[in-house]
């Protein structure tokens, strides 16, 4: 149990709290939405609640950039980016809800993540407070703040192991899209940037009060393709095609949650016909610089599905026939929570294999 929760209004608020921490010797665990699944924003600790640190500064269109408190929920910042024509392209199915703060703490990922990659890609610059209460704002490409006292102690005691370390057995999981088991210590080894140390360090180094993002172009047009497998291995080949072609986003439904979703789909004789005798269901998209070149996509992708072995593809080319595609991916969770008299059945961590390896 939290020995109590702090709700600071500001960073100066957040400098005060970690100087006091420092001084009684107490924990500080930073929390945001608390949407993590891991555990990481609950402790015997001072839950620091940084929802209100939240301001949202002015979108920078010519450099495509924008400063966010720690508080800023994701989906405030995306109805402000794309009335600009931009975006911040993480998307996890938490958007709603999740801060922008969380999000870089835990290198957040989201459905187009096959894409654009993780939050840590498009972080600029973090404005933190440090151990001692100090607080300075970290800058990929520049140089890390001489005076502060914690990084002082990094460089002088750690900065060097890193690097000797990771030159005598580098610390990376060969072959991997994203690597998700702790600090990003192959990323620092081979950059050294504190930006990419203190990405995903779930608030264990700093307390992240603020970021600069950069942010993408929202696509002129998208489309999408739905492909029903006879078997999980043909599904997982073409996922694997599906990533040579191109596509922004490539999700999988195996026969679990497809069962229920049968069987929750009642009436809707379509989602029945892609559900029925599937092992696997795959969701992909495909971006484009016009609807034509969207809809290219989309054929290029549901001819892979097939030459995988995909018994059904329905491909999606407007917005409304999108949405009814992915409206099964959205609904498994809910499906799965909705189940009467049953354990939850819902799992959710965040591994990664070689793309080469998904198959087995």
């Amino acid at each position: 149990m939290p020995a109590a929760v702090a709700v600071p209004v500001d960073a100066e608020d957040v400098v005060s709290l970690v100087k006091w921490a420092a001084e009684s010797r107490k924990s500080l665990i930073p929390r945001g939405s608390g949407s993590s699944m891991s555990g990481g924003a609950i402790g015997n600790g001072v839950i620091v609640d940084l929802s209100r640190i939240n301001h949202l500064g002015r979108i920078d269109e010519r450099s495509r950039t924008v400063w966010a408190d720690a508080g800023v929920l994701w989906s405030t910042l995306d109805v402000a980016a794309r009335r600009r024509g931009l975006r911040f392209p993480v998307d996890p199915s938490s958007g709603s809800f999740c801060t922008i703060g969380g999000m870089v703490a835990t290198n957040a990922s989201g459905a187009h993540t096959l894409r654009y990659g993780s939050t840590r890609a498009w972080v600029n610059a973090i404005d933190c407070v440090f151990s001692d209460g100090d607080r300075a704002v970290i800058t990929r490409g520049e140089p890390p703040p001489k005076r502060i006292a914690a990084i002082g102690r990094f460089m002088r005691d750690v900065h060097g192991e890193i690097v000797a370390s990771d030159k005598r057995r580098p610390i990376w999981h060969e072959g991997v899209r994203k690597e998700s088991s702790g600090y990003a210590i192959h990323d620092y080894a081979t950059k050294a940037d504190l930006v990419d140390l203190l990405v995903g360090s779930e608030g264990t180094l700093a307390i992240i009060v603020a970021v600069q993002l950069s942010l993408s172009p929202v696509p002129a047009a998208t489309s999408s393709v739905l492909g029903s497998f006879p078997s999980l291995e043909e599904a997982t080949a073409a996922a694997t095609k599906a990533v040579a072609v191109g596509a922004s986003t490539c999700e999988l439904l195996d026969r679990t949650i497809l069962a229920y979703a049968g069987t929750a789909a009642g009436g809707d004789e379509k989602l029945r016909e892609h559900v029925e005798g599937a092992a696997a269901i795959l969701l992909a998209e495909v971006e484009g610089d016009s609807a034509e070149a969207a809809a290219i996509g989309a054929e290029q992708l549901a001819a892979a599905f097939r030459e995988s072995g995909a018994k059904d593809v329905d491909v999606a080319l407007t917005p409304d026939a999108e949405h009814e595609l992915w409206e099964l991916r959205h609904a498994a969770s809910p499906i799965l929570a909705a189940l009467e008299h049953s354990t939850s059945m819902q799992f959710i961590e965040d591994g990664a294999v070689p793309l080469s390896k998904l198959p087995d």
